[in-house]
């Protein structure tokens, strides 16, 4: 897992973690909004009451990668009975100049409020998260390569043994 901690001194900023679980091969990411800010230490406080959680495919991580590689922009929808959500990975313009990327992600309730959580990173931080996700894409490959032979191998030994 790796963490983006994202405090202002507008109280706008956002916590964000992306995480690969081996157990179901399934990439996620959690935000949390800004509740406060310490003005005297300059640290911000993060509201646990705001956490949101989104499952991503293996085909929407290799289109943060694609973004973060060629400054293509992502974005996509997930539409369950719950909630509709939409997000984007896209490059972060400054004066006209590319300045990092920004990922964007609003979840819309059938029951409740709308919220939406946004973050930037500046190039060093997507290039992490860039190696982040390449690890966590290879883990989820060798981890399907791997189930897919088992498959073939017990395929294999069923008709041998007929």
């Amino acid at each position: 897992m790796i963490h983006f901690y994202k405090p202002n001194q507008w109280n706008s900023g956002c916590c964000c973690s992306f995480s690969y679980n081996t157990s179901d091969k399934s990439f996620y990411v959690q935000l949390l909004k800004q509740l406060s800010w310490d003005s005297e230490n300059s640290k911000g406080k993060f509201d646990t009451k705001t956490r949101s959680a989104c499952k991503f495919t293996p085909t929407e991580i290799g289109s943060f990668i694609d973004c973060i590689e060629s400054g293509r922009e992502f974005s996509s929808f997930h539409k369950t009975p719950k909630e509709n959500t939409s997000f984007s990975f896209k490059p972060k313009m400054k004066d006209d100049k590319k300045d990092g990327f920004a990922f964007t992600l609003t979840k819309m309730p059938k029951d409740g409020d709308k919220k939406s959580y946004s973050i930037s990173f500046t190039f060093g931080e997507s290039k992490f998260l860039k190696q982040f996700l390449l690890t966590a894409l290879s883990m989820y490959s060798s981890s399907s390569i791997k189930e897919n032979n088992e498959a073939i191998a017990k395929s294999i030994a069923a008709k041998n043994n007929q």
